[in-house]
């Protein structure tokens, strides 16, 4: 159910890596959806990292625990990503933004957000409808299901759309999993797209996921994150300087 983000990026940045001369392996930990794993969840890349079998590491993902916090920022070998300086950001707040105007510019005047985590992403929503003289419908806002968790996306979109009497006529789903099931809720709903409903969904260049209705995508590139991240490590791992914070990698609407 991992988004085909989290499944694309380990394997680009080995790529990236094995091309400037670096052998590079992947760990990969364990925890259930939602849940804040302890560090010994991944004993193998800790074990690997205490004994020095490592020159770098790149973190994609890594609990949100001072534990883990800490031993990151304990490393005595570069480290790149997660808990780290050296991070890439991905444009959410923009892509919310776009996705709002996009659905405003084809005539929708009632939006709602389906989304997960990150303040940012609620501040701008409701800031950019602020903009365009829209209404905010707070009922018509969803993100407290983990994206992981089966059926969130089909129960989420379902509250949104039982809110009220009056619908939505756009809704911007912020993660690609969520809309997943988002688009069984609307074929199940038998809700017409895009005559009744309009979407607009946060997307990842080389998904295979396609849908049997018209949706706006905002688009980011796994590639080019992957490369940002890795070019950060091959400078650390080289001894030059890196100027923290990276800028974000660019996204692409498409209609």
């Amino acid at each position: 159910r991992a988004s085909s983000f989290q499944t694309q990026v380990p394997r680009l940045i080995r790529n990236y890596l094995d091309r400037n001369g670096c052998s590079a392996e992947i760990y990969v930990g364990k925890s259930a959806p939602d849940e804040v794993a302890p560090p010994a969840n991944c004993p193998r890349f800790l074990a690997d990292v205490e004994a020095g079998r490592l020159d770098g590491v790149v973190i994609l993902n890594a609990p949100q625990l001072s534990s883990w916090i800490e031993w990151v920022r304990g490393l005595t070998i570069p480290a790149v990503g997660v808990h780290t300086p050296y991070c890439v950001d991905t444009p959410d707040g923009a892509r919310v933004a776009a996705g709002v105007r996009s659905l405003a510019g084809r005539g929708c005047r009632r939006l709602g957000l389906l989304a997960w985590g990150g303040a940012d992403v609620l501040s701008t929503f409701r800031r950019t409808l602020g903009e365009l003289s829209l209404p905010i419908h707070p009922e018509w806002i969803r993100g407290d299901l983990h994206p992981m968790l089966s059926g969130a996306g089909w129960e989420e979109f379902r509250e949104i759309w039982t809110a009220r009497a009056e619908k939505p006529d756009g809704v911007v789903v912020c993660d690609d999993v969520l809309f997943e099931e988002v688009a069984t809720a609307i074929h199940e709903l038998d809700i017409g797209v895009p005559d009744t409903l309009r979407l607009a969904m946060f997307s990842n260049r080389g998904s295979l996921a396609r849908y049997p209705f018209p949706v706006t995508r905002m688009e980011v590139d796994p590639a080019l994150y992957a490369e940002r991240l890795g070019e950060m490590l091959v400078r650390r791992l080289q001894g030059q300087p890196v100027p923290p914070p990276s800028p974000g990698i660019p996204f692409e609407v498409i209609e």
